[in-house]
C-alpha cells in the first residue's frame, strides 16, 4: 500500500505549489494531504484538509506553550502545532505509517519504495533532528511524541531544562527552543527504533539542506547537482561516487531554487515570472557592483 504524505502550511506561498505537484508526480498512488487554510485550498490533485477541523490537541498545547526562541512566535508555534494537527487527523482517519514533508522540499522518488529500509522504525528524520522529511512508522509513535512535547511545558524538571537551553541561546539572539530541539530530547530518551533518513542506503539519500555540504561536493553556495533522467545526484567526496537524492530541502532563501529544479509539470507562467525576476535581480546586482568599482576608480583618479 502506498504511504500517505502530509504537508502542513498556512497561506499560499509561491513555492507551495511546486512541493505539492512534485510529490504527486512521483507518488501517483499515495494519498497526499495538505492541512491548510482557505487561502491554499486550490490544488485539486491533493486532498485539502482544514486545519481548524483538527485543532483540538493543538489548542491544548497552545495553553501550555512558552515562547523561548529568537524566532517570531507565530512561525515557531506553528512548527510545534503541525504535529498535533497531523495526530488528530491520523487518529480520526485510522492512518498508521506516513511521511511528513516540509513545504519547501521537492521529492524525486516514490516515497513508498524509498522508505522501505526504514519500515521497522518508529520515527526517522535527518541529521540533528531536522524534520523536513519525517517518517512515522505508526501513529502511536506520533502520539508519544506529542505527549512528550506537552510534558516539556507541564513538568517542572523538563521545563527547567528548556529554560536552561534558552539561556544559552538568548545572549546570541539566535535559535532557542523549537520542535527540532524537541526531537533531539525525544531521541535522547527514546533511542530505540529511531533512524536517520540522511543515511546513505543503496546509493541514495534524503537531503538535509541544499546549502550545506553534508559530505557532498559544493558549487557556489549549494550542493553541486547533476541530473540524469530527471533525477538529482550529488558527488559524495568521501565515498567518491554519485549519490541520488530522494528529495531536496530548500530551507530559507534556498526556496528561490525550487522553480529551477521543479520537474512536476505545469505552472509555466509562474516559472517564467520567476525566471524573469531572477534576470532582473541579477542585472541589478551586476549594476550595483559595476557602480561600486566605478566609484572607487573615480576616487583614486581624483
Amino acid at each position: 500500500m502506498a504511504i500517505p504524505i502530509f504537508f502542513v502550511h498556512k497561506t499560499n506561498s509561491s513555492y507551495l505549489k511546486y512541493a505539492l505537484k512534485q510529490a504527486r508526480k512521483y507518488n501517483p498512488d499515495s494519498a497526499i494531504y495538505l492541512l491548510g487554510d482557505d487561502e491554499n485550498n486550490q490544488y485539486p490533485f491533493i486532498t485539502h484538509v482544514a486545519i481548524s477541523d483538527y485543532s483540538k490537541s493543538a489548542d491544548e498545547f497552545k495553553k501550555v506553550y512558552r515562547h523561548m526562541s529568537a524566532t517570531n512566535i507565530d512561525y515557531e508555534l506553528v512548527c510545534f502545532l503541525r504535529w498535533f494537527y497531523i495526530m488528530d487527523f491520523a487518529e480520526k482517519n485510522g492512518i498508521e505509517s506516513f511521511i511528513y514533508l516540509d513545504s519547501d522540499v521537492l521529492v524525486f522518488s516514490n516515497l513508498t519504495d524509498a522508505l522501505k529500509p526504514f519500515e521497522s522504525l518508529s520515527i526517522a528524520n535527518e541529521g540533528l533532528a531536522m524534520p523536513a522529511f519525517t517518517y512515522f512508522g505508526n501513529k502511536t509513535a506520533l502520539v508519544d511524541f506529542c505527549s512528550f512535547m506537552m510534558q516539556q511545558y507541564t513538568k517542572p524538571h523538563y521545563l527547567n531544562r528548556l529554560e536552561s537551553e534558552w539561556e544559552i541561546h538568548k545572549p546570541k539572539n539566535w535559535g532557542g527552543i523549537c520542535d527540532m530541539v524537541m526531537f533531539q530530547f525525544y531521541f535522547e530518551e527514546h533511542p530505540q527504533n529511531l533512524g536517520k533518513l540522511d543515511e546513505i542506503i543503496n546509493d541514495s539519500v534524503f537531503d538535509q539542506h541544499i546549502r550545506t555540504s553534508d559530505g557532498f561536493e559544493m558549487k557556489d553556495d549549494h550542493k553541486k547537482i547533476a541530473w540524469k533522467n530527471g533525477q538529482p545526484f550529488g558527488f559524495h567526496l568521501q565515498l567518491k561516487k554519485w549519490i541520488r537524492f530522494h528529495g531536496i530541502h530548500y530551507q530559507g532563501h534556498s526556496k528561490a531554487l525550487m522553480y529551477k529544479h521543479y520537474k512536476g509539470g505545469g505552472f509555466y507562467i509562474h516559472r517564467l515570472k520567476e525566471y524573469l525576476q531572477d534576470l532582473r535581480d541579477n542585472y541589478q546586482i551586476r549594476t550595483k557592483i559595476k557602480n561600486f568599482f566605478d566609484n572607487i576608480l573615480f576616487v583614486k583618479l581624483y
